[in-house]
């Protein structure tokens, strides 16, 4: 019995060790932006610019609020009166531009938490959200807060409850849960002149997930191992 308890402690040890760690998101790492007809690029550490200001690309013309997701390389515009994509390296555009949706009346900013599937954006003087999916909107459209007045450019970042935004010819950010604004409003710092749509950016997770396939087998392989260690118990 002494037995089957030491192979079942070794066992539930190993499996804790091959457990999958919970991925980090790395540091804020760049601010996208758009200016003067083109999108740009600065580093960002969530408070200050760092290193220099650089012109990436030339957008659409009548390209407004941009949303970046690194995960998917994907780039999300408004333009037109229309929901917008293309495909986007961080550097360059690559492949074709894709009109999504037809946003709400008034649709300015946005930003997509592509996590929660939400795309939160400014219309009519208040910050609201809806269900999206990357390629077209999906259940309700929500108010949540009156904003700052003045707000344009939008950019949520939800690894820190952080809304980053523009106004008065100012970055500033306030605490955000995803549904409602916590803590106080802060001014960061004074963007390039015509800065308007803005997207930040954070580095790749710092840690790496194994994958569900291996993980299982070595489930499985500790689980033969405790049943055999009970079957030569009963002889």
């Amino acid at each position: 019995m002494k037995k089957t308890k030491k192979i079942i402690l070794v066992a539930l040890t190993l499996f804790l060790i091959a457990l999958p760690e919970a991925a980090r998101a790395g540091p804020i790492d760049k601010l996208y932006y758009l200016a003067a007809g083109e999108l740009r690029s600065v580093g960002f550490d969530g408070t200050s610019f760092t290193g220099s200001f650089s012109t990436l690309a030339t957008p659409h013309p009548e390209m407004s609020g941009i949303s970046y997701d690194a995960a998917s390389d994907i780039l999300y515009y408004l333009a037109a009166g229309e929901l917008r994509s293309v495909g986007f390296d961080g550097t360059s555009f690559m492949g074709s531009f894709l009109t999504l949706a037809v946003p709400v009346p008034g649709m300015s900013g946005i930003s997509y938490d592509a996590a929660s599937d939400i795309l939160y954006y400014l219309a009519a003087d208040e910050l609201r959200s809806v269900g999206f999916d990357g390629t077209a909107f999906i259940g309700s459209f929500s108010t949540l807060a009156v904003p700052a007045p003045g707000m344009s450019g939008i950019s949520y970042d939800a690894a820190s409850d952080t809304l980053y935004y523009l106004a008065a010819g100012e970055l500033r950010s306030v605490g955000f849960d995803g549904v409602s604004f916590i803590g106080s409003f802060s001014t960061l710092a004074i963007p390039t002149p015509g800065m308007s749509g803005i997207s930040i950016f954070r580095t790749a997770d710092l840690t790496e997930v194994p994958e569900a396939a291996p993980l299982s087998l070595v489930v499985m392989g500790l689980a033969a191992l405790g049943l055999a260690a009970r079957r030569r118990d009963r002889r």
